[in-house]
């Protein structure tokens, strides 16, 4: 059980600095060619393009805001139930079993 863990362990370890070292080199790789990228796109626009200022139109238009406060509507309540009242409920055996069974005559054991 010891070579289990161990073996676990060290499985775990090595897959934690491989993906480590393959994030590094793409992420290397990616900064790389996006460096070469923006030193030409530094290169060609060596001389300045001054476009005249164009009009501003917005993708969405905003909407207007209503002043007036929301409506909260309220449902009424409804009645409250009635409840059946004790004389209508026979107790009689509630009573009974808050006594006990009947008492039976005493059986003599021979």
């Amino acid at each position: 059980m010891t070579y289990l863990l161990l073996q676990t362990f060290l499985l775990l370890l090595a897959s934690y600095f491989l993906g480590a070292f393959f994030s590094c080199v793409t992420k290397r790789a990616i900064m790389a060619r996006s460096a070469r990228m923006a030193t030409v796109a530094a290169r060609t626009s060596a001389t300045p393009v001054v476009a005249a200022p164009a009009e501003i139109t917005p993708l969405v238009r905003p909407r207007e805001i209503d002043p007036v406060q929301p409506k909260i509507d309220v449902l009424p309540r409804p009645e409250p139930h009635v409840f059946a009242t004790v004389t209508d409920a026979d107790i009689s055996r509630f009573d009974r079993a808050l006594t006990g069974p009947d008492r039976m005559p005493a059986c003599r054991v021979r």
